[in-house]
């Protein structure tokens, strides 16, 4: 078994549940971009020394009105401006229903800012601003949640060799609502050649994430402790 002993997990009440989790991996290879222009269906941007192909998944995270968003999109155009600066078009393909009602309402379209192209299907909004873009892994698999605390959660996995010290994106649904948390692997056991059980600590948790688990945690889950 390998363990980080410098996170203790007790300090937290934990909850035992079987609920079914998804895993994803984070590139953290992130990189800033300079925003071209935005729509409901992708964003257009320039950006140095990312080698963006056509085809490939990035992940978008953006600041619109004081409020971040992340979205996922796939490059459909590469335009190659100089030695190391490429424009890249981004149509979107993944997009949390919170993010496409947020962006309805606030994206700044009038006659100013916003115009229709006659290619497109979208109003295109202008933008002025920076954009962090990273390479985007959609592939996530499906764990055994053990237990779950404000803390970390514990899970079986199969399907997925992971390593200490990896950082993880977890989906959990809970109370009725899909939560996205990221956390570092902090414990892991092999269980057998395919298996493995994991602990994983937290590393950022939404203020609006961490009311709904402190609401729902111990109303809808037996403690083990």
């Amino acid at each position: 078994m390998k363990s980080d002993p410098t996170f203790d997990r007790r300090r937290f009440l934990r909850v035992t549940t079987d609920q079914l989790v998804a895993i994803g991996r984070l590139d953290d290879r992130e990189g800033l971009a300079h925003a071209l222009d935005l729509s409901m269906g992708g964003i257009r941007f320039q950006c140095v020394g990312l080698d963006a192909k056509p085809g490939e998944l990035l992940k978008v995270v953006l600041t619109l009105r004081e409020d971040t968003k992340t979205l996922v999109g796939q490059i459909t155009r590469v335009e190659k401006l100089d030695e190391f600066t490429q424009e890249v078009a981004l149509c979107f393909v993944k997009m949390a229903d919170d993010t496409r009602r947020y962006l309805e309402e606030n994206l700044p379209v009038d006659d100013a800012d916003g115009w229709r192209d006659e290619r497109r299907t979208y109003t295109r909004v202008r933008l002025e601003s920076v954009v962090s873009v990273a390479r985007a892994n959609l592939i996530d698999v499906v764990a055994q949640a053990r237990d779950l605390s404000l803390g970390g959660i514990r899970f079986g996995i199969e399907g997925m060799e992971l390593e200490l010290g990896d950082v993880l994106r977890v989906t959990i649904e809970l109370g009725g609502a899909t939560m996205n948390v990221i956390g570092q692997l902090v414990r892991l056991t092999d269980i057998d050649d395919f298996r493995q059980e994991a602990a994983l600590a937290f590393l950022d948790v939404a203020p609006e994430t961490l009311e709904v688990m402190r609401q729902h945690l111990p109303k809808e889950f037996e403690s083990d402790e």
